[in-house]
């Protein structure tokens, strides 16, 4: 866990956060941030924000998805994973995973406080490691 403030002077405000990064193998320097979409988020695709779309109606309507490799951003998201994308945004505020580098990092304006904060925190990583799985079926095929 980790403190941020934000402001100045009597209005300087402490947040905690919680965070975690899980390291991935990822020789090409794929990147992808996968996120929900918000107020400001649909008003800048109408103003020509990119986004890429995957073809599964109800995703492309929940998940902004942008990408450093079209292709393989479509070609990892396997049903398995869009379906467990929805479920997350049917059930967390503002859900999205990012890939940069060789991590994925994720943080939350909360603390874990107890076994159901845990549970939450551990769905996440476990879903993460579904991804870097997924990654991993993928390169592994295209080395064979």
């Amino acid at each position: 866990m980790f403190s941020r403030s934000s402001g100045s002077g009597k209005n300087r405000r402490s947040k905690t956060y919680t965070a975690f990064t899980l390291h991935v193998d990822n020789p090409d320097g794929f990147q992808f941030n996968i996120y929900e979409q918000g107020f400001f988020t649909t008003l800048l695709t109408k103003f020509g924000m990119q986004d890429i779309l995957t073809g599964d109606e109800a995703f492309d309507k929940e998940f902004i998805v942008k990408s450093n490799n079209e292709e393989k951003v479509r070609t990892m998201l396997s049903p398995m994973l869009l379906a467990k994308f929805m479920d997350f945004a049917a059930r967390y505020t503002a859900f999205g995973v990012e890939l940069k580098g060789d991590r994925f990092y994720y943080e939350a304006p909360e603390t874990i406080i107890g076994d159901k904060h845990m549970l939450r925190y551990e769905e996440k990583i476990n879903f993460m490691c579904d991804i870097s799985d997924r990654l991993d079926e993928m390169n592994r095929r295209r080395r064979n």
